[in-house]
C-alpha cells in the first residue's frame, strides 16, 4: 500500500492545489497503513481513506486548522489517533510535514519545519 509523493487535488474554486508529502511524512503514512493492515485485513485501507479525507478537508479549507508551531497547522484524522501537520506554501501548494501518532514526541516533526 504505497502513497505517491505528490498529488493534485481540485478544490471547489477550481484552483488546482498540489499537496506534497515530505519524505519522512510519506514513510510515516505508508508504515502506519501497513501496520494497520497487518493487524486486520482492510484496516490499512480504512486508515488510508481517513488520511485522504483529512487531506481533502485541508485542501478545501487550508486556513481553517489552527497554527500550532511557527507556520505549521494541525488537523486530526477521524477514527485514528493520528494528526497531520502541514503548512501552506502559497495559494496552490500544501506541504505535509508529518502524519503523526498523537503519542509521538512532537519535537520530531518540529525539526522538519
Amino acid at each position: 500500500m504505497e502513497r505517491s509523493e505528490r498529488g493534485n487535488v481540485s478544490s471547489s474554486s477550481e484552483l488546482k492545489i498540489t499537496v506534497t508529502f515530505r519524505p519522512a511524512a510519506l514513510v510515516e503514512f505508508n508504515e502506519s497503513a501497513d501496520w494497520y493492515e497487518a493487524r486486520q485485513l482492510g484496516l490499512g485501507e480504512k486508515f488510508v481513506s481517513s488520511i485522504d479525507t483529512a487531506v481533502a478537508v485541508i485542501v478545501a479549507t487550508p486556513k481553517r486548522a489552527p497554527t500550532v508551531y511557527k507556520q505549521v497547522r494541525l488537523i486530526s484524522v477521524k477514527g485514528f489517533p493520528y494528526q497531520i501537520y502541514y503548512r501552506l506554501l502559497g495559494e496552490d501548494l500544501i506541504e505535509i510535514l508529518a502524519v503523526f501518532h498523537v503519542r509521538q514526541n512532537p519535537k520530531i516533526w518540529q525539526s522538519r519545519s
